[in-house]
């Protein structure tokens, strides 16, 4: 998934608190679950630069599924 091939995500605003993951964007509620750092990893492209990341959950999922219009 990139902004490219989903350019509404150019209006999702991330922000850490404390432990928390708080995200918002146009027309959704926000959402704020705990920030998992430690857990399976999965392969990631960031600007043709290969890392790892760590899935932040199904309630994440969810979210992202709903604002995208994706099931």
């Amino acid at each position: 998934m990139s902004q490219r091939k989903e350019p509404e995500l150019a209006l999702v605003e991330p922000t850490i608190i404390g432990d928390k993951l708080v995200v918002s964007a146009p027309g959704m509620g926000i959402l704020e679950v705990d920030l998992y750092t430690e857990g399976p990893e999965m392969p990631i492209d960031f600007f043709k630069k290969a890392g790892t990341g760590t899935n932040q959950g199904s309630e994440a999922a969810d979210w992202f599924s709903q604002y995208l219009k994706k099931d």
